[in-house]
């Protein structure tokens, strides 16, 4: 490369860089002066050392000498040290030097810094890194770090704090942390992505990125002509190499707008202008700048004013120009006003009077000329500004037409996607995933609690009032109301109404209205006998724990029917002085992102209620304590019931948590006045949680009595006590022999057999056939051992001596339960009498339909012929009385032969075999009418 160009690109570069940390310097001071508390600012600065140290005084603190440390050339500010000692006085502040600091760009991204920003928006950070220095568990502890720090804010400062880490390396290639499970798209999310972070960041400390000291408009071959110079003058060290951004192709920027619309839909404002981004993209027949390009050009200029430089004053602007030239789009340009004046809270009419002096900030600036623009009365203004007071009747016509105009949106992209006039990459599991997130963000039902105010975020309410009304037409309705003085008059403003009192509780919570110790909430409850006290804590309960905005929702859960992620189940909540069940009510929030809520009577209704929480936690993988709470009012509350149905509830969602191989899991338990066994299936390759309910304990038994070789962890509820003795057989269990557990009662004798692969199989037969049964049962137990054995050398049960263990059950009165093995004389005694019995030898088959037919052994050795279900039936007279005229021939079985059987399954495991000895026994039984 010649001298001079060479020295042209680093003079270019110099030149650049200058005023892009002149921007960036205006960008935070903007951000300062938006900032009203001092100590918000103190606090801010402060994060950065909070990831440059590890002390165990500090929040973020990670008990490991392994987790990476250090941002490249940070030097703390004085507001933050001070911060920090005045919280912490003890730790130590001096920043030691790191040649390899973890963190290479440390940035703020959002709305920080533009006219968007407000006292409510959060502070989500960009940490990069170099990947190629760090391995994962480097990665895992600072990541551990990060969220220490953000809970501790959260929880002193009530401010949500978020930190994304993203690898430099794959940031040059599209791709991204917050992106690593989001497997409905490709890489072209990554160039969207980019380009917000391009847009909206504000660089704190460490390196710039490259990109910012190109020129506009840089395609990729001129991008690397110049970090190729970068990297050969010694410079790139200064600089962030994180990619080019240049242009995205048609079909790829469909895919990854409308990403971004799913991510925005709780915001009206963002997704009104995105969508609208989108439409203008796709009727364009030219290149679409990218806004982060605009604003790179005019840093490049030296234009420097808010105008040319605000994202969203931008994209404002370039939206409000497309959609005003089209005359079918004007209730779009007044949906786009009304939402870019409550983001941006300007707050206009404080001014108005003629005793406001001071200060006009640039924001002031800035709006007062849209206002004039649009043509605004004052009266209009002061309306925008008291939103928070707005009743519900402008505030839902405001929401429904906002709603209305995204859907006509959407419906117009989807219409062009079907028709074909635009090409995409997505397929049709894409597209159902997308329309369902679309339509069921703004889908209604009676159970659904609605985001009618999601345009802004209310503050607190001093006062709330619910109560209870009827309409002209007779029906029933919950009003919530809040008193406002105006004109030295107290005013009642409705704010909502409800069919459902409860759906009035959850709105306000939701809605983040109240706030324990501030806000009064009085509660008229109508026809109900409810504890207003029970209520509040409910409402205060659904505010602090069941937290919505920081549930991760995936896009791969839009490609299957809705699950609770989150849930709260709530019981007797308009029933003071019940102490049983009259109500429940089970409040969740689901993988569609709806918040709804299903009302049930009794216990019996839990089942379906747990059924659908496993369901959830199997796919999400959240621990107990984020994904349910439950509560109950007194004195229902005190009930024995009550605890043990926690107990229950904790330790099932627990069971079905824990890492699953390939396994079947089975949790027993008695809800109501039925036994319930809650199981997992394969629904293709992924594991569901169903469940069966039983009137009575012996069809329980006969139900998970039926195995087919799949390995089996079961679970008893220790709460259901006449169950005590399955839970012990299943605490004695032991993987590598086969046990029998044999009890003796006066009308029936029972044996259980648990194997090697965790399953039970349950036998019970008349007491009189007590001693014949338990020989039986050893001497089948040894000839499946032998044959597994013989078929499957590489079985547990190999090379076992005695590879079935004998023990005594004895059930007492009060549902305790005594278990002794068998001792040697016992056994001695089992082996004498083992000769006494003729064996009954089953053989197995299917046929091509997957019946079952089978064959077994006459007194005399010979075998029958093959017999299905019906011809068994058929032979039950005659093999009744072979076993009247024969002594020790009976039709228990005592040997099986699978080897007319394809599946290696079955004879490399002993559980098919049980489960085909029982059956055949069942239904001789019925045959022969015992």
């Amino acid at each position: 490369m010649e001298q001079d160009l060479l020295a042209q690109i680093l003079a270019e570069i110099e030149t650049n860089k200058g005023k892009f940390l002149k921007y960036n310097q205006k960008k935070l001071n903007t951000l300062y002066e938006s900032i009203s508390d001092p100590k918000k600012i103190e606090l801010f600065e402060s994060i950065p050392f909070l990831l440059n140290t590890n002390q165990t005084e500090l929040p973020g603190y990670v008990d490991s000498s392994s987790v990476p440390l250090g941002i490249y050339n940070y030097h703390p500010t004085t507001k933050g040290i001070n911060f920090v000692k005045a919280k912490f006085p003890t730790v130590q502040t001096m920043i030691l030097r790191n040649d390899k600091p973890f963190v290479q760009t440390f940035a703020l991204m959002g709305s920080a810094g533009t006219i968007a920003y407000t006292k409510d928006s959060d502070f989500d950070f960009w940490i990069c890194f170099n990947e190629k220095d760090f391995n994962q568990e480097s990665v895992a502890l600072f990541k551990a770090k990060c969220r220490n720090i953000e809970a501790w804010i959260h929880e002193k400062f009530s401010m949500d704090v978020n930190f994304f880490l993203n690898a430099i390396e794959k940031v040059r290639k599209n791709i991204y942390a917050e992106d690593e499970k989001e497997d409905l798209f490709g890489t072209s999310i990554g160039e969207l992505l980019k380009e917000e972070f391009f847009r909206s960041s504000i660089i704190l400390h460490g390196k710039i990125p490259f990109w910012w000291v190109l020129p506009p408009e840089c395609n990729d071959a001129l991008y690397g002509q110049w970090l190729k110079v970068a990297n050969e003058s010694r410079i790139m060290h200064e600089y962030a190499d994180l990619g080019n951004l240049y242009n995205i192709k048609r079909e790829d920027f469909l895919v990854a707008a409308l990403f971004q619309i799913l991510k925005s839909l709780d915001s009206p404002f963002k997704s009104i202008i995105k969508m609208g981004l989108l439409e203008r993209y796709l009727d364009s027949t030219e290149d679409n700048p990218f806004i982060s390009n605009i604003i790179k050009k005019n840093i490049q200029e030296d234009k420097l004013q808010s105008e040319y430089i605000d994202a969203y004053i931008i994209m404002f602007n370039y939206l409000y120009d497309y959609f005003i030239q089209r005359e079918d789009e004007k209730s779009v340009l007044e949906i786009l006003k009304i939402s870019f004046y409550l983001k941006s809270e300007p707050n206009l009419s404080r001014y108005f009077s003629a005793e406001a002096e001071g200060y006009i900030s640039e924001k002031h600036r800035i709006m007062t000329e849209y206002a004039k623009k649009w043509n605004w009365s004052e009266l209009t203004i002061k309306q925008m500004d008291a939103f928070q007071n707005w009743g519900i009747e402008p505030v839902t016509k405001l929401f429904n037409s906002a709603k209305k105009n995204m859907l006509l949106g959407y419906k117009k992209i989807l219409s062009m996607i079907e028709s074909k006039q635009i090409q995409h990459k997505m397929n049709e599991a894409e597209i159902k995933g997308i329309t369902r997130k679309i339509f069921s963000h703004f889908s209604m039902s009676e159970n659904k609690i609605d985001n009618t105010l999601s345009f802004k975020n209310y503050p607190f309410e001093k006062y709330l009032m619910m109560e209870y009304v009827r309409d002209r037409d007779g029906n029933d309705m919950w009003m919530l109301s809040k008193r406002l003085i105006t004109n030295n008059k107290l005013n009642k403003i409705i704010i909502y109404k409800n069919k459902s009192l409860f759906g009035l509780v959850a709105w306000v919570s939701l809605n983040g209205l109240f706030q324990k110790d501030f806000t009064r909430l009085d509660i008229d409850s109508g026809l109900f006998s409810a504890d207003p006290n029970f209520l509040r804590d409910i409402v205060a309960d659904i505010t602090n724990r069941f937290v919505i905005n920081r549930v991760k929702l995936y896009n791969r859960y839009f490609l299957r029917d809705p699950f609770p992620i989150m849930s709260y189940i709530i019981i007797n909540p308009f029933s003071k002085y019940s102490d049983k069940i009259d109500d429940i009510i089970f409040l969740y929030y689901n993988s569609w992102g709806e918040v709804k809520f299903d009302t049930y009577k009794n216990q019996n209704d839990f089942i379906k209620i747990l059924a659908d929480i496993l369901n959830g936690c199997m796919i999400t993988g959240l621990d107990f304590k984020t994904a349910i709470n439950i509560s109950s009012s007194s004195p229902y509350s005190s009930s024995k019931e009550f605890y043990q149905f926690r107990l229950l509830l904790k330790d099932i969602y627990d069971f079905f948590l824990e890492p699953m191989a390939d396994e079947k899991r089975r949790y027993i338990t008695q809800l109501g006045n039925r036994f319930v066994v809650f199981f997992t299936r394969k629904v293709g390759t992924v594991n569901v949680v169903d469940y069966t309910v039983f009137d009575s304990e012996i069809k329980l038994l006969y139900n998970i009595s039926f195995n087919n070789g799949v390995r089996n962890k079961i679970r008893v509820d220790s709460g259901v006590k006449e169950l005590n003795y399955l839970m012990k057989i299943i605490e004695s269990y032991r993987e590598n022999v086969i046990q029998i557990y044999s009890e003796l009662e006066t009308k029936y004798c029972y044996f259980f057999v648990t194997d090697e692969r965790g399953s039970i199989s349950f036998f019970r037969k008349p007491a009189v056939f007590y001693s014949q049964y338990l020989l039986g049962i050893y001497l089948f137990s040894m000839n499946v051992a032998g044959q597994i054995v013989a078929n499957n050398p590489d079985s547990i049960l190999a090379g076992q001596k005695m590879p079935i263990v004998m023990y005594n059950l004895k059930r007492g009165f009060k549902s305790d339960c005594e278990i002794s093995e068998y001792d040697p004389v016992q056994m001695k005694k089992i082996f004498e009498n083992l000769k006494k019995i003729l064996p009954f030898k089953l053989s197995i088959r299917f046929n091509d339909e997957g019946e079952v037919l089978y064959r077994f052994s006459l007194p005399d050795g010979a075998f029958t012929d093959v017999l299905d279900k019906n011809n068994l039936m058929e032979v039950v007279g005659e093999l009744k009385g072979l076993i009247s005229s024969v002594q020790g021939y009976h039709y228990f079985v005592t040997d099986i032969n699978l080897e007319h059987l394809s599946m290696n399954l079955y004879k490399n495991y002993t559980s098919f075999s049980f489960t085909e000895k029982n059956r055949f026994e069942l239904m001789v039984e019925r045959g022969l009418g015992e």
